[in-house]
């Protein structure tokens, strides 16, 4: 499953066996309490794709191969499409949002990450998604960041998780926006359902 560039690689996602049962609904990214970075193609089969990495291919290598028929029923394709689309489609937020505090955030994260590999691990395994709500009826605009983590992870991962709210904290103009409070940071079974639903994800985490 590719999305082409143009640098001459193409951007894939990796599918993988997984055990079948109760394991493979948990972690549909289609469900609320499953993973945004999986999805479930078949959960006959066990065949989840896995975008918790980024996979870059050369053209050339592919070039040789014939892609194989869809392994589903045509409703899982269609919820795939939705599934992916989510991922690469800009969140919902005005340009001013976008501009002033969704890309900063994006920007934090980028920027703890790329300064120790170990970090950049430990986020990525330790952060379930970030969702942001936005209040712009006064400026500066108000922001909150809820970083949702996995219910159970090491103290490195929750030393990195730190690390990168304290990012967070400074990542934005105060002439533009503000945090009207430190970045919660909590497992989805503790965030209410509120609070859930009046944020937005937002592809931090990659």
């Amino acid at each position: 499953m590719s999305n082409e560039r143009d640098d001459g690689t193409v951007d894939d996602l990796t599918a993988l066996g997984w055990r079948q049962g109760s394991f493979i609904t948990a972690v549909d990214g289609l469900t609320v309490q499953g993973s945004p970075r999986t999805f479930v193609i078949d959960d006959e089969t066990g065949l989840v794709v896995n975008a918790k990495y980024r996979v870059l291919v050369e053209k050339q290598v592919l070039s040789g191969l014939d892609p194989e028929p869809w392994p589903s029923t045509a409703a899982r394709l269609h919820d795939f499409e939705r599934w992916l689309g989510s991922r690469y489609d800009r969140v919902g937020f005005s340009d001013f949002a976008q501009a002033e505090i969704v890309e900063p955030l994006q920007e934090a994260y980028a920027a703890v990450t790329e300064v120790d590999a170990a970090v950049a691990f430990a986020l990525s395994s330790a952060i379930r998604e970030v969702r942001l709500v936005v209040d712009e009826s006064s400026r500066p605009a108000a922001a909150h960041v809820l970083i949702v983590i996995w219910p159970s992870i090491t103290p490195r991962q929750a030393d990195a998780v730190e690390m990168l709210a304290t990012a967070f904290g400074k990542a934005l103009n105060p002439k533009s926006a503000r945090l009207v409070a430190p970045p919660t940071t909590a497992p989805l079974q503790r965030v209410s359902a509120h609070e859930y639903l009046r944020t937005q994800a937002i592809p931090v985490v990659p």
